[in-house]
């Protein structure tokens, strides 16, 4: 009961930022262009593990022929494995939705079943629930506490219980491999919210959603690799702390570097390539960042976007950041 705890207070600041979060996971006009079904299927829920880069990205795409690309891009970026062929995170990512479905649903009858019929519709919520949406982008919780006034018990193993799912007004998800904890209370309605959750929690929730990791993943999460982006007079400079950065043993580094040029919202050019660090241990410690050039020259007229895509290939996991630049030409 003690963890438990630890997750009172703060619901003020707790309810603002889930409000950004549901917001940012809310659909948007954005630029006009015929429908089809199969973008729009797409966009529904796989908005849920987009960046803010990327949602910003995909809301200025001009025509479904630039959603199309994005799309194959999207699940390319997250494919942990591509020498095989099957995108193992685009799997994950719809087994989860399954379970979110089969779990989440305010409404489900058959909670904890598949559904068929009549009851199919109504456990087609749970993705969008706000247990769901935390399931879909960090997947299953190493540990949850289930909680009602008169009871308690521990999940272990994160595994839930069809008998006894109605019964908690209250629950609370550890994610060991993230260093996070999240809690949801369950309204008068039937519906949950999130209750409370550590300062890093939608800091882990960004980094997760482009980059998958395995339940038996075990890292700092301060030394989550990120990098920041801006113009230099050759085209555009990255920064990156020297304490994100993961070195092998000869205190080398290795980056894939991937930008997409867009030109008044059509992709112009995509720069891919390779860049090594090689630099001693005491030429390490006197820095604070190291810097990379990328030349580019913004020659015609018009508003640039820069879609910048940089994998640490050192890194065990969370290896891979993105970010983007804007510049009117």
């Amino acid at each position: 009961m003690e963890r438990f705890r630890l997750v009172l207070g703060s619901r003020l600041v707790g309810i603002t930022l889930v409000l950004l979060w549901a917001i940012s996971c809310s659909t948007s006009p954005g630029v006009k262009v015929a429908r089809d079904p199969v973008i729009e299927a797409f966009y529904e829920k796989a908005r849920l593990i987009m960046t803010g880069e990327e949602n910003k990205i995909w809301k200025s795409l001009p025509d479904n022929a630039s959603k199309e690309e994005f799309i194959e891009e999207f699940w390319q970026i997250r494919d942990p494995d591509p020498g095989t062929e099957e995108n193992e995170a685009k799997l994950e990512f719809e087994e989860r939705v399954r379970y979110a479905n089969m779990w989440f649903g305010t409404f489900n009858p058959r909670r904890g079943y598949e559904s068929r019929g009549e009851d199919e519709d109504k456990s087609r919520t749970g993705w969008n629930e706000e247990r769901g949406r935390v399931f879909i982008v960090l997947g299953p919780p190493d540990v949850i506490y289930f909680m009602s006034p008169d009871n308690e018990t521990v999940s272990h193993d994160g595994s839930r219980y069809r008998p006894q799912a109605e019964d908690w007004t209250m629950e609370q998800w550890i994610y060991d491999r993230y260093r996070a904890y999240v809690a949801f209370s369950k309204s008068g309605g039937g519906s949950w919210r999130m209750e409370n959750f550590d300062p890093h929690f939608f800091e882990v929730l960004e980094w997760a959603k482009l980059n998958w990791v395995s339940e038996d993943f075990k890292e700092d999460i301060e030394r989550r690799f990120r990098f920041k982006p801006e113009f230099s007079a050759a085209g555009l400079r990255i920064i990156v702390p020297v304490s994100r950065i993961s070195f092998d043993e000869n205190f080398r580094a290795e980056f894939a570097f991937k930008v997409n040029v867009y030109l008044d919202r059509k992709r112009i050019d995509t720069i891919e390539e390779s860049k090594v660090l090689e630099e001693t241990e005491e030429e390490l410690l006197d820095k604070k960042n190291v810097e990379f050039e990328i030349p580019y020259r913004t020659v015609e007229k018009g508003e640039y976007l820069f879609d910048i895509v940089i994998q640490d290939r050192m890194a065990p996991s969370l290896s891979k950041y993105r970010s983007f630049l804007k510049r009117k030409v």
